[in-house]
């Protein structure tokens, strides 16, 4: 009998977040398939994962004692966390640049560059929960009260902090969630610039303390590139898993993220990079996305993409021992099932006062309007929560299109089990929502599945 397939995301996606998952991934699993592949990529181990769950129970352990608090910290986080994540894609893409073309001073540089926004950027904004349970009910102090002044609270505080911790709560010690940052890489490098490099290309770090100007009494540190680039790996295990705890927490509990507020509108670029990502998921991008300076008119139009074109047979080599057979399906998909997520998308984006009016157009691979609708901000509003494909809300101006395109799925499967495949994929629906429910069944019992096609 043949194995069910499955994508190397996919893969990666069961072992490290998909046992751990309770609740809807509906529109999160393209995150998560990526936030997995990320995980993978930065070698998340099984000490990362308990920390990944020590960061969701403490963010159940706030929201029971005081759900305010954890709602005021929670929506501030997830409109906060795209500021910061363009700061690490610029700091991210300069490292990639030079690592390919720059000299080992120029590397050395980015490198620290790096290492010191993860820290003081993403850091400070992960580690909030763990920081605020430390001062609401443990040891800390902190003269912030609200949940901006928490968010604001510097990097370095709140290191020290969760270090200091030696007393273990139910589920682990704040001081594990601290992780694998060396305050002194981010000190003695792009914070303070007291570093050299050496003519042997070797990073000597000089730590000194800042009010006396005198050497630590650690020494100077010494590190070669692949050396800094393990520490910066070390780093982002460390993000990872804070991140991902509050992500679980809202995905397992969909009742208290259903309270979380938007206090301000999105920018345009964060609202297109939003939109973009989730577009591309399914098969579309951004062809137009305007928005005037006070937010009171918007065009989206979207277009289909022609990604993949349908072949006889291929096959993807996966490392250096992996390959895979890769069967192909031509699926029928209706453009209303990608254009109301995509708006639900983008409505939340908005605060409910600063919807504007909207000029909604999808566009075929051509470049052929299939759907124009126009929505005003009282009708936006019905898209906060998502509708049901049976129970869509009429737009102002316009009505929903039927039209379908095609598009290709692909399947990769083990390369003496090619055949199987193709003869189950010629049996299964060609409607791609229908197609999607049945792989999902698949994997959830394969045995049953495979007897119905394969008879």
């Amino acid at each position: 009998m043949p194995d069910i397939p499955q994508t190397l995301e996919f893969l990666h996606y069961k072992r490290l977040l998909e046992p751990y998952i309770r609740g809807e991934t509906g529109e999160d699993l393209g995150f998560l398939y990526r936030a997995s592949w990320q995980g993978w990529a930065i070698s998340i181990q099984k000490e990362h994962i308990q920390n990944m769950l020590f960061a969701e129970w403490i963010c159940g352990e706030i929201s029971k004692k005081d759900e305010a608090g954890f709602i005021g910290i929670a929506s501030l986080l997830g409109e906060e966390q795209h500021e910061s994540a363009k700061r690490l894609d610029v700091v991210a893409d300069l490292d990639h640049t030079v690592r390919q073309e720059g000299n080992i001073n120029q590397k050395f540089r980015a490198l620290l560059g790096y290492y010191n926004t993860l820290f003081e950027s993403e850091f400070r904004l992960w580690a909030t929960p763990a920081f605020y349970h430390g001062v609401k009910y443990g040891s800390f102090k902190s003269k912030a009260s609200t949940a901006s002044e928490f968010l604001q609270v510097s990097a370095g505080t709140k290191f020290d902090s969760l270090k200091s911790v030696t007393i273990h709560l139910t589920k682990g010690n704040l001081a594990d969630l601290a992780g694998d940052f060396d305050k002194d890489i981010r000190n003695a490098g792009v914070a303070h610039d007291s570093y050299e490099i050496s003519e042997d290309d070797i990073l000597i770090l000089k730590p000194t303390d800042p009010v006396t100007g005198r050497p630590k009494s650690i020494g100077q540190k010494h590190l070669k590139e692949n050396e800094l680039r393990e520490q910066l790996k070390a780093a982002a295990r460390t993000v990872w898993s804070l991140k991902m705890g509050f992500v679980l927490f809202l995905i397992n509990n969909p009742k208290t993220r259903s309270k979380l507020k938007r206090t301000k509108s999105f920018k345009r670029d964060e609202i297109l990079s939003i939109i973009g990502s989730f577009a591309y998921d399914r098969w579309f991008e951004i062809d137009t996305f305007e928005l005037d300076r006070e937010k009171k008119t918007s065009i989206l139009k979207i277009r289909l993409l022609k990604k993949v074109y349908k072949s006889e047979s291929q096959m993807i080599y996966l490392g250096t021992a992996m390959r895979r057979a890769v069967v192909q399906k031509e699926l029928k998909a209706k453009y209303k099932n990608t254009m109301v997520p995509l708006l639900h998308r983008l409505v939340n984006c908005f605060t409910l006062e600063e919807l504007p009016r909207l000029r909604y157009i999808a566009l075929n691979e051509s470049g052929e309007v299939i759907s124009e609708l126009e929505f005003e901000p009282d009708v936006l509003k019905s898209f906060y929560s998502l509708p049901t494909p049976d129970k869509l809300v009429d737009p102002s101006k316009g009505t929903w299109s039927d039209a379908v395109y095609d598009r290709i799925v692909e399947t990769p499967v083990q390369p003496h089990q090619e055949e199987w495949w193709k003869k189950i994929l010629a049996a299964m629906p060609e409607d791609d929502m229908q197609f999607n429910k049945e792989m999902e069944e698949a994997r959830s019992n394969p045995m049953k599945f495979l007897k119905k096609y394969l008879q």
